[in-house]
C-alpha cells in the first residue's frame, strides 16, 4: 500500500471509531446522565464499564500484541475528544 493510501484508510478508521465512540456514549446516556451523575456525586454502573471495555475503549492505544486494538494516539485522541463531548 502506498503512503496516501495509509493515510486514506487511517483517517477512515478514526471516523469510523468517531462514530462508534459517539453511538455508545449516547447509548449510555449522554451529557445528560453523565451531568446527573456529576451533581449527585455518583458513577458509572459496572454494566457500563464492562460495555466500554468490550468496545475496546480503554485498549485503543495498547498494541495488539498486548491485547489492546493497537489504533495508536491519534485514535485514544478521537475517544478523548468525544468523552469530552460528554462530559463538557
Amino acid at each position: 500500500m502506498k503512503q496516501t493510501e495509509d493515510n486514506t484508510q487511517d483517517q477512515e478508521d478514526l471516523r469510523l471509531l468517531r462514530e462508534s465512540a459517539q453511538t455508545l456514549f449516547a447509548r449510555a446516556g449522554g451529557s445528560d446522565r453523565a451531568r446527573k451523575l456529576r451533581d449527585a456525586g455518583g458513577r458509572w454502573g459496572d454494566g457500563m464499564i464492562t460495555e466500554l471495555a468490550g468496545a475496546g475503549v480503554f485498549g485503543v492505544a495498547v498494541p495488539e500484541e498486548n491485547g489492546g486494538l493497537g489504533m495508536g494516539l491519534a485514535a485514544a485522541g478521537v475517544l478523548a475528544e468525544e468523552v469530552g463531548r460528554v462530559i463538557a
